[in-house]
C-alpha cells in the first residue's frame, strides 16, 4: 500500500493480549502521514501494557516505526493504563510533524521537550498532564496555534499552562476533572488556573473552550453512587472571572453539564466583557425545564454588547415566548437590519 496516508490502530487488551503482535506495526508503509494508536487494557492484570509480547515494547516499536515514517504529520497516542513515564523521544527529528495528541497517565511538559527539538514546528498539541510531577523549566513552542490540556484537576492544568510559552496560540481547550469539593474551593482553583491565561501571555488568543467532568470510577474500586456537587451558590462569572479580561475573544464555550446553574442575567458580565464575540456556548444545568422570564433580556444584552455574535448555544436556559422575535425586532430598530444571531 505505497499510497496509504492514514492508519488507525484501536484495541482493548484482555487475558489474550499476548496475541497482539506489535511486530505487525512495522508493516505500516513509509507513506503514512497520520498515525492513531489507541490501546485500552481491559483487565487489571494487563496494567503493564507496554510489555506486550516477550521483550517487545510499544515504545521501541514506535521508535523503529517513526524512523520510517519520514512524512509523519499527525500522531495520536492513547495508553490509558500505562504505569511508567511515557517517553516521546521517538518523535524527535520529525520536521514535518505538526499535530501531537498524547493521552497517558504520566505525562508532564518535561516529557514534551523532544517535540521542540530538531527543527520540529508543532502547530497543534493535545495532552493529558499529570499532577504527580513538578516541571523543571519553561517549554517554548513558538509556532503552536492550538493547545488542548486535559488534567485530573485545575492544579494539573495550571502547572502545564505555567510551564508553557506559546505566544502564537489562538485556541485553548481545557478539560479539567472536577473534584468533589466546596464551591469556594472550586472557585479558588478555577480562578488560580485561569489567571495564567493573560492578554500578555496569549496576545493572539481568540478561542477558549472549557469542558469539565466529574471523576470517573476508579478501576477495582467499589461502585458508589455519589450525589453530584452543587456549585450554584457562587455566580458563574465569579468562577471564570479571569477570562473576562480577555477582551478580544471571539469564540467561548463553557461546558459543565449538571454541575452549575446560572440565571440568565448571570451571562450579562460575559456579554459586556467580550465585544468581539461571534460564538458563545454555555452548557450548564441541562435539567432546567421551562423558560426564564429574564432570558429575553439576556439575549438583548448579548445582541447589544456583541454586535458580531452569530451563534449562541445556551442549553438548559429555556425560552420564554417570542424571545427571538423580540431580539430581532430590537436589533432591526437599533441598527436598521436584523441581527445575525441564530
Amino acid at each position: 500500500l505505497p499510497c496509504l496516508r492514514e492508519v488507525l490502530i484501536h484495541g482493548a487488551f484482555t487475558d489474550d493480549y499476548e496475541d497482539f503482535d506489535t511486530g505487525s506495526l512495522l508493516l505500516i508503509p513509509s507513506s503514512v502521514q497520520s498515525l492513531t494508536f489507541h490501546i485500552f487494557p481491559e483487565l487489571e492484570a494487563t496494567r503493564q501494557c507496554l510489555k506486550i509480547k516477550e521483550e517487545q515494547n510499544i515504545i521501541e516499536v514506535l521508535l523503529h516505526l517513526s524512523d520510517r515514517l519520514i512524512d509523519l504529520q499527525n500522531i495520536d497516542i492513547t495508553l490509558t493504563r500505562c504505569d511508567t513515564v511515557f517517553d516521546l523521544t521517538f518523535l524527535r527529528g520529525h520536521r514535518r510533524l505538526r499535530s501531537v495528541n498524547v493521552t497517558c497517565p504520566f505525562i508532564t511538559t518535561d516529557q514534551l521537550r523532544p517535540l521542540v527539538s530538531g527543527g520540529l514546528r508543532l502547530t497543534k498539541l493535545c495532552f493529558t498532564h499529570s499532577d504527580n510531577f513538578n516541571v523543571s523549566s519553561t517549554l517554548t513552542i513558538p509556532a503552536l496555534k492550538i493547545l488542548t490540556i486535559r488534567g485530573t484537576g485545575w492544579g494539573a492544568i495550571e502547572t502545564a499552562l505555567s510551564s508553557l510559552s506559546t505566544i502564537s496560540v489562538h485556541t485553548i481547550t481545557l478539560e479539567p476533572e472536577i473534584q468533589y469539593c466546596s464551591s469556594s474551593r472550586l472557585q479558588a482553583d478555577t480562578t488560580s488556573c485561569l489567571s495564567v491565561i493573560t492578554p500578555t501571555r496569549y496576545p493572539a488568543l481568540l478561542t477558549v473552550h472549557i469542558r469539565g467532568r466529574l471523576p470517573l470510577p476508579r478501576r477495582g474500586g467499589k461502585a458508589t453512587r455519589r450525589r453530584p456537587p452543587d456549585f450554584s451558590d457562587v455566580p458563574l462569572a465569579a468562577h471564570f472571572a479571569p477570562l473576562l479580561e480577555l477582551r478580544g475573544l471571539r469564540d467561548v464555550s463553557i461546558s459543565f453539564p449538571g454541575l452549575f446553574s446560572c440565571a440568565p442575567d448571570g451571562l450579562v458580565p460575559f456579554a459586556e466583557a467580550w465585544p468581539a464575540l461571534e460564538r458563545l456556548c454555555i452548557d450548564l444545568d441541562t435539567t432546567t425545564s421551562g423558560g426564564y422570564p429574564g432570558f429575553a433580556a439576556t439575549l438583548l444584552a448579548l445582541a447589544e454588547c456583541c454586535p458580531r455574535l452569530r451563534e449562541a448555544e445556551l442549553p438548559g436556559m429555556g425560552y420564554d415566548d417570542g424571545v427571538l422575535e423580540r431580539v430581532d425586532a430590537y436589533c432591526a430598530k437599533r441598527e436598521g437590519s436584523g441581527h445575525g444571531l441564530k
